[in-house]
């Protein structure tokens, strides 16, 4: 496949305040992908997140709005390269970050529905090598809640290469990492010493493992499956684990400031961080999960498997952990989020499901945090007021 051309100040919520009481009295039905809804004072909000964009010193940020079945509105702003000046597209895809791993979770999820496994399922009894904790199983619930006592060690950099796709396959990655004497295994620097389930403890190669173990539920490459099996039935055709499959000029290239561009990268244990995909793309998805799993009579997850994705299933993180995302204790309370952060890159993603609304967020820099936060907290005001 070729992918075509991965507390604000009241000032910064002008466009909110402009259509909080109602831009239009009944908004009538929205088109699945309508990037201008009159709901959305555009000129007022692309000039907040530009303000926004610059302070948090990133050189270009694309963004969506998404309420049940629809994309209501996308902007994007800036440079997708600062050395040649190429300006940001609509359907310019970002290196994701670690809100890769809700997708992960998502086609983990598939294959539990299919009846390869269950949550309980311990994968040292499902995957055809060991994967087993000094102090016992792992199931697949611990992985998807970070809670499989996984540490990510310094080995770990071994995996990134510049400018092409990895050689080393997810497999071997994910088997040399957790089987004992496989050539990345190191008991007490690859495990935390507690228990699986008993703690928290944030891991990417925790979310490695959990795209492997969709990987050989599914019998293919977990790169091209997810391609049948998620991207092309929602129409994301911006979207890929493959750098190869992109043109150059159809990325924004991660940036370490505003002004200095890296070369782009991937990892053998991407499952984790390493899809790109443009903001458009990914707000179909979102728009998929608010729609009971289903866009444009496809269905990639059943209505009750997003519910379960989406519930609390434990109380750890800032306000709980779901299914491959964290709950959020800005706002009502209500918000499902993740972020991701890699070198030139900084993500975000939320899904209200009570009020059927979301966002995403995408930036090709390494964003200040305090700005960034504001962004967020920019947009998830925006979904609320829709």
């Amino acid at each position: 496949m070729t992918v075509p051309l991965r507390q604000t100040n009241a000032a910064l919520f002008a466009g909110v305040a402009l259509c909080a009481g109602g831009c239009v009295a009944e908004p009538g039905p929205l088109p699945t992908s309508s990037f201008d809804d009159s709901r959305i004072d555009g000129p007022q909000v692309t000039a907040d997140l530009e303000s926004l964009r610059s302070r948090a010193r990133v050189p270009a940020l694309s963004a969506c709005l998404v309420e049940q079945a629809y994309v209501v509105w996308c902007t994007a702003i800036g440079l997708a390269d600062a050395d040649t000046e190429r300006v940001v597209q609509e359907d310019t895809a970002f290196l994701l970050a670690s809100i890769s791993k809700s997708v992960t979770a998502n086609l983990v999820l598939q294959q539990r529905d299919a009846g390869h496994f269950s949550l309980d399922t311990a994968v040292d009894e499902f995957l055809p090598f060991a994967v087993r904790h000094p102090d016992g199983p792992i199931r697949v619930l611990d992985v998807l809640t970070h809670h499989a006592a996984i540490a990510d060690s310094d080995i770990m950099d071994s995996f990134y290469v510049d400018g092409a796709d990895p050689s080393i396959s997810l497999q071997d990655a994910v088997q040399g990492y957790f089987t004992p004497g496989g050539a990345y295994y190191d008991a007490a620097n690859n495990y935390q010493p507690w228990s699986p389930g008993d703690d928290f403890e944030y891991s990417n190669m925790g979310f490695a493992l959990a795209g492997y173990v969709a990987e050989y539920a599914a019998g293919e490459d977990l790169a091209q499956h997810s391609q049948t099996a998620l991207f092309e039935p929602l129409g994301m055709t911006n979207t890929s684990w493959r750098l190869a499959d992109f043109a150059e000029e159809a990325l924004a290239r991660p940036h370490v400031s505003r002004d200095e561009p890296v070369e782009h990268y991937t990892f053998a244990d991407y499952p984790n961080g390493g899809l790109r995909s443009s903001a458009p793309d990914m707000a179909r998805w979102l728009a998929a999960l608010l729609n009971d799993g289903t866009l444009d009579d496809q269905q990639i997850l059943q209505a009750s498997t997003v519910s379960e994705m989406l519930e609390r299933h434990a109380d750890d993180g800032a306000a709980g952990t779901a299914l491959g995302w964290f709950l959020d204790d800005r706002s009502d309370g209500g918000w499902r989020m993740h972020d991701g952060g890699e070198v030139g890159t900084t993500t975000s993603m939320g899904l209200h499901p009570e009020r059927g609304v979301g966002f995403i967020v995408l930036t090709n820099g390494d964003a200040r945090s305090g700005p960034f936060g504001e962004l967020e907290a920019y947009l998830m005001a925006l979904a609320e007021a829709l």
